[in-house]
C-alpha cells in the first residue's frame, strides 16, 4: 500500500439502539471530513442495525438479548440476559476488540455510557468518548 492509499482505522463502540444512531451520525460526519478513514463498529448491545443500514461493517459478534439492553431497569432482566448468553457474548466482543487493536491499531470511539468507555479503556488503544444522556 502506498502512502497515498493509507487509511486511518477507527472502531466505534456503542451500547444500544439510540447510541448506535448517534454513533452513525458522528461517523457519517467524519466520512465527510476525510475519505482516509477505515471505519468499523462493534455494537455491544443489540444487533447494530443502524450501522448495517449505513454500510458500516461490524467487527465481532452481536446478539439481541431478552432484555433488549435494559437490564438496569429490572434484576430479573439481568438473569434472563445471563441465561441468554450475555457473559459469553461480552467475552467474545472483548476478544474481537483486542484482535482489532492487534491487527493494526487505530483509534476507538466509545459512544454511550460507562460500558463502551470501559471496553475502550481495556482495549489498550487510544480512544475518545462521547457520553450520551441517560433517560429514565
Amino acid at each position: 500500500m502506498s502512502h497515498n492509499e493509507f487509511k486511518f482505522r477507527l472502531l466505534c463502540l456503542s451500547n444500544g439502539h439510540g447510541e448506535d444512531i448517534i454513533a452513525v451520525r458522528i461517523l457519517q460526519e467524519l466520512r465527510q471530513i476525510s475519505t482516509k478513514l477505515n471505519i468499523s463498529a462493534l455494537p455491544i448491545v443489540g444487533e447494530g442495525k443502524a450501522y448495517i443500514a449505513a454500510g458500516i461493517p461490524i467487527v465481532g459478534s452481536v446478539q439481541a438479548m431478552p432484555s433488549g439492553g435494559f437490564i438496569y431497569m429490572d434484576g430479573r432482566q439481568l438473569v434472563r440476559d445471563l441465561q441468554g448468553g450475555l457473559l459469553q457474548l461480552t467475552w467474545t466482543q472483548f476478544i474481537a476488540l483486542r484482535s482489532w487493536v492487534k491487527e493494526g491499531g487505530g483509534i476507538v470511539l466509545a459512544v454511550g455510557d460507562i460500558v463502551p468507555l470501559l471496553f475502550a479503556w481495556w482495549s489498550g488503544a487510544n480512544y475518545a468518548f462521547v457520553g450520551t444522556a441517560k433517560s429514565g
